[in-house]
């Protein structure tokens, strides 16, 4: 009689996880769709373990580009390679240009301002403003004015083959 009661348990259990409601607006349809169910615990997992992964690669990624902010001088992208792995290090900064200094800055720059500086919904200076604010001679006046801003770097990871190139 034992073996009898677990066998309805177990048989219960099993009918019991493949039951699925579904709610659209205050109406509920249930239903058993064991594909369904066990598609939805997958997903749940997955979900799960990709929260956890990418908190371990942002430290991971973290970790990475500080090392390789030590390293890169002037250069905006830096390369490590270990024997299996080729780790790629781009870094990007954000000339910003505050509201309140729009006015001075056109007036420093004159013609030059439309093509140093891009309007969205900020004032942004690209690559040769920034530049020109790091002239130690001819920058002093609208270095004042801007902001730089470090952009979150850009980090790839590729699996190295045997002749050492990124796959």
């Amino acid at each position: 009689m034992v073996g009898t009661m677990a066998a309805k348990v177990e048989k219960a259990d099993k009918k019991a996880k493949a039951l699925v409601s579904i709610k659209v607006g205050g109406k509920i349809k249930v239903m058993e769709n064991e594909e369904l169910a066990n598609r939805l615990r997958e997903g749940l997992d997955l979900a799960i373990k990709g929260k956890n992964i990418k908190g371990a690669l942002k430290s991971i990624e973290k970790y990475v580009a500080a090392i390789a902010d030590e390293y890169k001088g002037d250069s905006g992208t830096i390369t490590i390679k270990t024997d299996d792995v080729l780790c790629k290090i781009t870094f990007g900064y954000k000339c910003v240009l505050p509201e309140k200094n729009v006015a001075e800055a056109r007036r420093i720059l004159g013609k030059r301002f439309d093509d140093l500086v891009r309007e969205k919904t900020e004032w942004t200076g690209n690559s040769e403003l920034i530049g020109l604010a790091s002239d130690a001679d001819n920058g002093k006046a609208i270095r004042g004015l801007v902001q730089i801003k470090k952009n979150s770097p850009s980090i790839t990871f590729t699996a190295v083959d045997a002749d050492c190139k990124g796959k």
